[in-house]
């Protein structure tokens, strides 16, 4: 593929930026560019050949599934002008991010998405060069997930009347659909999410506020229930990828008396209805995802 503008890897300590080729100094993406991002993964499908018969036995869809992402990327350090001392210095940076997962955002011309990973990297062993090194990074992704960097947000709250769901973008900057204003203030206690990716999207679902009796969530998908009270400042996290539930950061998976998760189809949609009491609201969060 053709050199990226940038790839940015986010760890625990801060940001490490990889720029496009043709700069002077810093952490540059090699004219190899970056392999494993938009292919998918090594498929993990185990055929079991006719005894009687050509070809295997069909395989359906929901056997259909990937191992680890693996992503290669062809670097320099280039200390420029200002020596060895620069150039150790980035590749120093790099070295910085060892021992954690990392968030690695790619951003070009083609979309901006991100995927999260431990990293290794080995540098050229070659002639020494004062001005600039050459090496390579590999990202391995547990999660052979790509996410879009910017998420949509639908928000609940309580209601008996109201229907259809308020969406907006990243930020609650601008409602994503339209809706009819009246005399009060708009609520909603149902939505619909979309999944423009290629795989499975999982919200993330938070509940914030009030809820005396805890929150039901419903759909065709089935139901999701956490009957247990839900105060300020101690908001309920659903994460639908991992199927668990956390306030404050404790598991507290074993509470849910449903547990029936949304998913929002690769290309499709989901809607989600919420029935509650109280005076809080319920995000639903959901990022393009591509496999």
């Amino acid at each position: 593929m053709r050199t990226p503008a940038r790839m940015e890897l986010r760890g625990r300590d801060g940001l490490v930026t990889l720029h496009s080729g043709g700069i002077d100094s810093g952490l540059a993406i090699s004219d190899g560019g970056i392999e494993g991002w938009y292919s998918t993964p090594d498929p993990k499908v185990e055929l079991v050949e006719r005894q009687s018969g050509d070809g295997a036995h069909a395989v359906p869809d929901d056997a259909v599934l990937y191992a680890a992402r693996v992503i290669s990327v062809g670097i320099h350090a280039i200390g420029g002008d200002s020596g060895r001392d620069a150039t150790l210095a980035l590749m120093a940076e790099l070295g910085k991010l060892a021992h954690q997962n990392v968030q690695a955002r790619l951003v070009d011309s083609e979309g901006d998405t991100f995927a999260r990973g431990f990293l290794s990297v080995e540098w050229d062993a070659g002639a020494r060069h004062e001005e600039a090194a050459s090496g390579s990074l590999t990202i391995t992704c547990a999660d052979n997930r790509r996410y879009s960097s910017s998420p949509r947000t639908a928000y609940l709250t309580p209601s008996a009347t109201d229907s259809g769901g308020l969406l907006y973008d990243d930020g609650a900057a601008y409602l994503l659909s339209p809706v009819q204003f009246g005399g009060e203030a708009p609520t909603s206690n149902a939505c619909t999410v979309s999944n423009s990716g290629t795989s499975a999207a999982y919200p993330t679902i938070t509940a914030s506020g009030s809820f005396p009796r805890g929150i039901r969530l419903s759909g065709p998908w089935g139901e999701l229930s956490y009957p247990q009270a839900i105060g300020s400042g101690a908001p309920l996290v659903l994460d639908c990828l991992t199927r668990t539930a956390s306030v404050l950061g404790v598991d507290v998976t074993r509470a849910l008396s449903k547990r029936d998760f949304p998913a929002v189809p690769a290309g499709g949609s989901c809607s989600i209805n919420l029935l509650a009491s109280g005076t809080g609201t319920v995000a639903v969060e959901v990022r393009d995802t591509y496999v």
